[in-house]
């Protein structure tokens, strides 16, 4: 014959089954943060809508900015667009010294320099000019929405897109 249950084994045994349910508990809770972490790494693993050499691009205007910062900050927004066509020529100049073998760093250093700052002041000058038209900020539009579009620029004919 087996042994009567003892106050204290019926105690660790309830102590115990508690101790389950609760693992249990933890473990559904675990279960659903997993679930809802892949749904959002499925999401992360669409294909990006915007090009691996345009991102690239993007980084290193982004970085030429944020060098910039602590001096100019956003400056650009009082600037005439003469005075950026301005900079942008000085800039072409830089590209024009590169390719004929005048550059005063590296040929290519020099040449993707010089074409993220003339990408930058052309950035400058569009902000300006969609500003002052209207068409900035996109208030009505999430950026994804923009993005997906990737149809006609808002700047054709003068008219403003909502594509």
């Amino acid at each position: 014959m087996g042994t009567k249950p003892t106050v204290v084994s019926i105690k660790r045994h309830e102590a115990l089954k508690e101790a389950f349910n609760e693992a249990k508990e933890q473990l559904a809770k675990y279960a659903a943060e997993v679930a809802a972490l892949r749904e959002k790494a499925s999401v992360l693993d669409q294909p990006s809508l915007i090009r691996p050499e345009l991102s690239w691009f993007i980084g290193e205007c982004e970085k030429s900015l944020k060098y910039h910062d602590p001096v100019r900050g956003d400056s650009y927004k009082k600037l005439l667009p003469e005075s950026l066509v301005h900079r942008m020529m000085a800039e072409l100049q830089q590209v024009l010294g590169a390719l004929t073998g005048h550059a005063t760093h590296d040929k290519n250093n020099s040449l993707i320099r010089a074409a993220v700052n003339i990408s930058n002041f052309c950035m400058m000058m569009a902000h300006n000019a969609a500003v002052n038209v209207g068409i900035y900020p996109l208030s009505d539009l999430g950026t994804e929405t923009w993005i997906a579009s990737a149809g006609p620029c808002s700047c054709q004919n003068g008219e403003k897109t909502t594509q």
